[in-house]
């Protein structure tokens, strides 16, 4: 995916702003591409594809370094006041639930052109506090209340993924899981009153 730079205006704080809305493009298309490998995660892990899932997850690693140097690259010379530059960004990103991380590339890019050591609070985002952002309301998390680490537990929460339907032998599954949970946990594992998980599924590497 390219980033086509709008040209400079001839205006200093137009000039500013267009690079700093480029930044934050880039940044989106940056983010585009890294949810669209992470997207092919469940197709690998259903179809058993390990290597493939190995090299998406390298391929992913790789995603961010691009982009900032591309960008880099694309904003050379237009940031003559870069400190303007990290005020609009600021303005641009105040609301996005993931602004720590877009002003954390926005630093890798300018970092880079200023050639920046140690820091500089005038270019530089740093640890001040953000306000969190509001969310949609959906829980980050869910609870059940359950009596002990036992086969009907988790096949009920391999049910909750969605992907029930995929596993060959999901009782069998669901039993050897319990097995193992019972296995670490030892005589805690029937004390167990409450189960939490999360609404989204993690793939871990498969070393195969």
């Amino acid at each position: 995916m390219d980033i086509v730079a709008h040209p400079r205006s001839g205006s200093r704080a137009a000039a500013e702003g267009d690079a700093a809305a480029h930044v934050l493009r880039a940044y989106q298309a940056h983010l585009a591409e890294f949810l669209e490998i992470t997207a092919r995660a469940e197709g690998r892990f259903l179809a058993r594809q390990w290597r493939q899932g190995q090299r998406d997850a390298a391929e992913r690693l790789h995603v961010f370094g691009g982009w900032v140097q591309r960008t880099v690259d694309e904003v050379r010379g237009t940031l003559d006041d870069a400190p303007a530059a990290r005020a609009r960004f600021a303005a641009l990103t105040e609301h996005r639930p993931d602004c720590d991380v877009a002003r954390t590339f926005f630093n890798s890019v300018v970092r880079r052109v200023l050639g920046t050591r140690g820091v500089d609070p005038d270019t530089d985002f740093t640890a001040e506090p953000v306000a969190p952002p509001r969310g949609d309301g959906a829980p980050l998390y869910h609870a059940a209340d359950v009596a002990g680490v036992t086969p009907a537990l988790f096949e009920a929460l391999f049910r909750q993924t969605g992907l029930a339907d995929a596993f060959a032998d999901l009782p069998g599954d669901a039993a050897a899981c319990a097995r193992a949970a019972e296995r670490m946990l030892g005589p805690r594992g029937n004390g167990v009153r409450t189960v939490e998980w999360l609404p989204f599924l993690f793939y871990r590497n498969k070393g195969a």
